[in-house]
């Protein structure tokens, strides 16, 4: 299964795809579409074809394809819910190509990167939304102290209120 056009890209699925496994490859697909990874690949290679000399940039194609391909295993268990970790890594092996890609970005992974993607989905977790009220109530002391002692928002309040301020000079 891949994605492929750059103005109206579709999906396409191969025919021995067993439908069990349609919903999950078909919103894998859908999480790249929303994404635009086709874009971004299509850049990566773009430079990668003026920079094709270069072994750090093909290094650097090589886990940024990966890293695309992380992140829209965690979108879509996002989207699907944990308890469907189980079914779409077992659509990842179904879907998987034996053998393993020396070429970044190639249409299809290989072993390699398909047993840390199944590690990683397996054990994800959505993140927790007391984490990010904890970080937000950290944040929110730390910047009003901030706001309280800006001689321009002393200066916007004392107008406010009709007070005359001046700053000093």
């Amino acid at each position: 299964p891949f994605l492929l056009g750059l103005f109206r890209p579709k999906i396409y699925l191969p025919s021995s795809l067993s439908t069990q496994d349609i919903p999950y490859v078909v919103a894998h697909e859908q999480t790249h579409l929303k994404q635009l990874d086709h874009v971004w690949k299509l850049l990566a290679f773009l430079i990668l074809a003026v920079h094709w000399f270069n072994p750090v940039l093909w290094f650097a194609c090589l886990l940024f394809c990966r890293d695309l391909e992380f992140f829209c295993d965690q979108r879509v268990l996002d989207k699907l819910g944990t308890e469907h970790k189980k079914g779409y890594c077992q659509a990842l092996i179904r879907c998987s190509v034996p053998g393993k890609f020396t070429v970044p970005c190639a249409l299809a992974f290989g072993e390699s990167s398909l047993k840390s993607r199944i590690r990683q989905a397996l054990h994800y977790q959505k993140p927790a939304v007391r984490w990010a009220f904890l970080g937000a109530t950290a944040c929110l002391p730390n910047g009003q102290p901030l706001c309280l002692t800006c001689p321009l928002l002393s200066l916007c309040r004392g107008r406010a209120q009709g007070v005359e301020m001046s700053l000093p000079v």
